[in-house]
């Protein structure tokens, strides 16, 4: 009897070949994006940044009833102001953070459909793709609505090889909890 999972290596068996492809990927993200971190704000983000300095109660009104977008990101981009600091450089890099770890994901899921290289390409092909390359950097919600789309992707297929675990059916829910919030 064959098995029909789609794992090619087991997710618990992490090689010095992954630990290389991924760091691999993670330098080309890096040198693919990081011009953009200087660049100026378009309009759209100095609102992003304008709605993340209100206050909690303003900032939740307004995403709730003034604004189309879910108030995750703007929380997000609140908290991590104050700590990281409010530069142009610092806003952008949230959004920098999410792209790093969407390309994660993006390498795991590949991994686990073809092993390492089918990992690394996917990867690979989503850190030059001009778009998220543009994202990457923007001071917007659209690199944070990659990772979690990225996440539950990965999540509910994982939940699928085994639909009796509550577990990995709570991860679901949250991951699309998190996604209908951004």
């Amino acid at each position: 009897m064959s098995d029909s999972r789609l794992v090619v290596d087991s997710p618990t068996s992490w090689s010095p070949r992954d630990g290389a492809a991924l760091l691999s990927v993670m330098l080309l993200a890096i040198v693919c994006w990081s011009s953009g971190l200087t660049d100026g704000y378009w309009i759209d983000e100095v609102i992003s940044r304008e709605t993340a300095a209100e206050s909690w109660a303003s900032l939740l009104g307004r995403a709730g009833f003034g604004d189309v977008h879910p108030p995750l990101y703007y929380g997000l981009l609140k908290v991590w102001s104050g700590i990281a600091g409010s530069s142009d450089l610092m806003g952008r890099s949230l959004s920098f953070l999410f792209a790093l770890g969407a390309a994660s994901l993006m390498y795991l899921q590949g991994r686990r459909r073809g092993g390492v290289l089918t990992g690394a390409l996917a990867s690979g092909l989503l850190v030059v793709y001009p778009l998220t390359a543009h994202y990457a950097v923007e001071v917007r919600s659209y690199a944070l609505l990659l990772l979690l789309s990225i996440g539950s992707a990965l999540a509910t297929e994982r939940w699928m090889e085994r639909p009796g675990s509550g577990r990995r059916l709570l991860s679901c829910a949250t991951l699309y909890s998190l996604l209908v919030l951004t």
